[in-house]
């Protein structure tokens, strides 16, 4: 989720999770993945991702090489939330 509680406009490439906590016996580490991994999404160089936005309902036509790179594009109008 992406929230903008700014009064200007925010975009970005988001590439990797938060960090979450591993658990390994009595020792926690925290990890991130990659995002495009962590969604298990081909790597197809050739093949394209199809997006849709929940709340303006447009589709989105990404290169998967772009997904693989740079991941999730966002643009984030004021007070806005994305899911």
């Amino acid at each position: 989720m992406i929230y903008n509680n700014h009064f200007g406009n925010a975009a970005g490439w988001i590439k990797t999770s938060a960090p979450y906590l591993v658990k390994h016996g009595n020792d926690n580490e925290l990890h991130t993945e990659n995002l495009a991994q962590a969604l298990r999404l081909p790597d197809y160089q050739n093949g394209f991702l199809v997006m849709r936005d929940q709340v303006s309902r447009k589709t989105y036509l990404r290169p998967m090489s772009e997904v693989h790179e740079k991941v999730f594009s966002f643009l984030s109008m004021p007070m806005n939330v994305w899911f």
